[in-house]
């Protein structure tokens, strides 16, 4: 296994604590939890065939065999999964049995006895709380033919995702090459938020960040296509982004609001991130910079997002159409609301049906809305441009206040980015937003005016989606009207029991609104949607599955609804 052990190992760095999806020897997906086990595992959905219980000895690791971890264990267990364990010890013997599994005693191993057995038929049951908007999809439908929508990073991470579990994916862009959009400027970062409290935005964007890190570093040439010069997330009230404007509203003092980067800092590995002050700030950058220190994340990169999904589209299995602008998608499922009716999906231009497949995936992000079977989905559209600026910089590190820059890449390095909500589709390059740009940069570095040269810039702009919430819609997506029918009495008791079947439509999917953080999110959302598919364990545990469903907004909305009877809506 030494081809594989070195597969494995590869990948063995930014172990964070959050749940991994890793990839090896070919068909070896390994959901891989950092996590405490008594809370990590009521977060799991799955059905195992084998466990291997090693959790040490229970005298010396008893919180690894608590009651709650058994219970779960054999909840998530199907009817006569097996399972081994080197302890024989009396107390897990009998919470095994009490926990419904039969267990056998034999001769051991590496120690004198070991225990083994199955689940039993007649084990007890332990559900979840009942929420049938967000029940795991089951696929029915065994083709291997999939249609993916948008050639961004979404699309492009969607499809290669697909593409490598065997399945044969025809990706259409409506332009004339790959990327051309939001994701295609001529610099991009890995880069998330992770301070404040533990939410399903850090989840996920702990998750995501190994993933996407080492799909980039695999994909791309280090020192042409990205660099990984680390990133620095600057701390400074005279800074106008969001963190501090809260600190600023609520009259937080400086040194208050430093024990957030700290607190953050102390509470995950040093190799992802730690905290400097100022004289670290300026060394590491090599600049003279206006700060009173930073977040350093060691592993912080910029990448050319263009050369990302060209490389993730360059498979066997991955058919790419351009200039095929999708007007309209279509369905031959008559009945929405039974999962066990197959679909086929038709997507048509304005000649007509180009192509047909059972299962569709939507990733051309504000362009969602275009589509009756989408037209409800909550998006909102933010315009962005950022600054292309010929010269040498000499910054060794990634700078982010409100505003963006990077090292050079080659000559140009970049100011980004502006953010312009409810834009209709303005991709045009504006003046002002380039001042805006280097209005944000020079609060930290004020000898970026000199780069003001509007012969040494230039820019792009594009449109990007986002969700009220700032958490992408990844997963299934359900016929809204159905929807609002099936699941009316929430309005009137939020924790009203139904146990009606969701009535997603069968076969489609969305993987849209990453906002600016595209290159960390989609990726890990592509391996997401693949799950979904193909009927296997997510790369994320229940919580954030749930946090990202697209039906998430629609249960919301009728919750909130002050208009129900006992009728209708």
């Amino acid at each position: 296994l030494a081809l594989e052990s070195k597969q494995l190992l590869d990948q063995y760095h930014l172990i964070l604590p959050t749940t991994h999806r890793l990839h090896f020897a070919n068909n070896v997906y390994l959901n891989l939890v950092i996590a405490d086990v008594n809370n990590s595992i009521i977060q799991q959905n799955f059905a195992a065939d084998a466990w291997f219980l090693d959790g040490f000895a229970p005298k010396k690791n008893i919180a690894m065999w608590t009651n709650i971890v058994l219970q779960n264990i054999a909840r998530l267990s199907k009817p006569n999964a097996t399972f081994a364990t080197f302890t024989a010890s009396a107390d897990v013997r009998r919470n095994l049995m009490a926990s419904g599994f039969i267990v056998n005693k034999a001769r051991g191993f590496s120690k004198r006895d070991m225990l083994y057995g199955y689940k039993s038929i007649d084990a007890p049951i332990y559900p979840h709380k009942n929420k049938p908007w967000f029940a795991k999809y089951q696929n029915h439908n065994p083709s291997k033919k999939i249609i993916v929508i948008g050639g961004g990073i979404s699309g492009a991470a969607t499809a290669y995702s697909l593409a490598r579990r065997g399945y044969q994916v025809t990706l259409y862009e409506k332009n004339s090459n790959l990327a051309l959009e939001a994701s295609g400027n001529y610099q991009g970062i890995l880069y998330g938020n992770f301070t404040g409290n533990y939410t399903p935005m850090i989840e996920l964007g702990l998750s995501a960040y190994r993933y996407s890190h080492n799909l980039i570093t695999t994909h791309l040439t280090k020192n042409i296509d990205y660099q990984m010069c680390g990133l620095i997330q600057l701390f400074n009230p005279a800074i106008n982004d969001p963190i501090h404007e809260k600190f600023r509203v609520n009259q937080i003092n400086i040194e208050s609001a430093k024990s957030v980067y700290l607190k953050l800092a102390t509470s995950l590995p040093q190799d992802f991130c730690r905290y400097l002050d100022n004289e670290e700030t300026i060394k590491l950058a090599n600049l003279e910079i206006k700060s009173d220190g930073g977040l350093y994340f060691p592993f912080g990169l910029w990448l050319k997002p263009v050369t990302l999904v060209e490389k993730l589209t360059t498979h066997p299995n991955i058919k790419i159409v351009l200039n095929s602008n999708i007007k309209d998608i279509s369905s031959s499922a008559a009945e929405f609301n039974h999962l066990n009716n197959p679909a086929v999906w038709s997507i048509a231009t304005d000649s007509g049906i180009i192509d047909q497949a059972p299962n569709l995936v939507l990733c051309n992000s504000h362009l969602l809305n275009q589509f009756s079977h989408t037209a409800k989905v909550n998006l909102r559209s933010t315009r962005g441009q950022i600054t292309k600026i010929k010269g040498n910089i000499n910054l060794h590190t990634i700078l982010c206040g409100n505003n963006y820059i990077t090292p050079n890449a080659n000559e140009y390095f970049t100011l980004g980015a502006t953010f312009k909500p409810n834009i209709n589709n303005d991709v045009s390059i504006k003046k002002n937003e380039h001042e805006e740009n280097l209005n944000g940069i020079a609060k930290f570095i004020p000898q970026i005016k000199q780069y003001a040269d509007s012969y040494n810039i230039s820019g792009q702009a594009g449109i990007r989606s986002s969700s009220t919430d700032y958490l992408p819609l990844v997963g299934p997506i359900a016929n809204y009207a159905e929807f609002k029918e099936i699941y009316k009495a929430l309005a009137r008791d939020a924790n009203y029991t139904i146990n009606s079947i969701c009535p997603n439509y069968p076969g489609l999917f969305i993987n849209v609104a990453h906002g600016s953080k595209g290159i960390l999110t989609a990726p890990i959302a592509g391996e997401i949607i693949a799950d979904y598919i193909d009927n296997s364990p997510h790369a994320c545990n229940e919580g954030l599955r749930q946090a990202l469903h697209p039906n998430r907004f629609w249960v919301k909305e009728i919750i909130k609804s002050k208009h129900a009877t006992g009728s209708g809506m």
